[in-house]
């Protein structure tokens, strides 16, 4: 009984829902990151708000000439990704690399003094 109630306080994310302010020193944003399909991100809309998202894959810029769709980046070069931020909704989102945000790993000052 007490896994049980311990599994319920744990927090799940759902697609699209506002990312936990008490959670933003965990996210990391770096035009650098490689991000993989199926990993979860928080993603920045154009209001400003993090919400969380699924990377579905790298979009390319043939992809462009196929869908006919326009570069929404000011920088042609700049990676993009296709995410999803709504399970119901079919639409996937072409979002930039500076928009997506990673998960990093908190290390206790006191564990990186012991390994001293």
């Amino acid at each position: 009984e007490e896994e049980e109630e311990e599994e319920e306080d744990l927090y799940t994310p759902k697609l699209g829902q506002s990312f936990p302010k008490e959670l933003y020193h965990i996210r990391d944003r770096d035009k650098n990151h490689i991000f993989r399909p199926k990993e979860w991100v928080v993603y920045k809309t154009s209001a400003q708000i993090f919400v969380w998202a699924i990377v579905l894959y790298q979009y390319s810029e043939w992809e462009n000439e196929l869908t006919g769709e326009e570069s929404t980046s000011s920088e042609p070069t700049m990676t993009r990704y296709k995410i999803l931020l709504n399970e119901q909704e079919p639409e996937r989102e072409t979002v930039s690399v500076l928009d997506l945000y990673k998960f990093i790993t908190i290390v206790p000052e006191n564990e990186v003094e012991g390994q001293e």
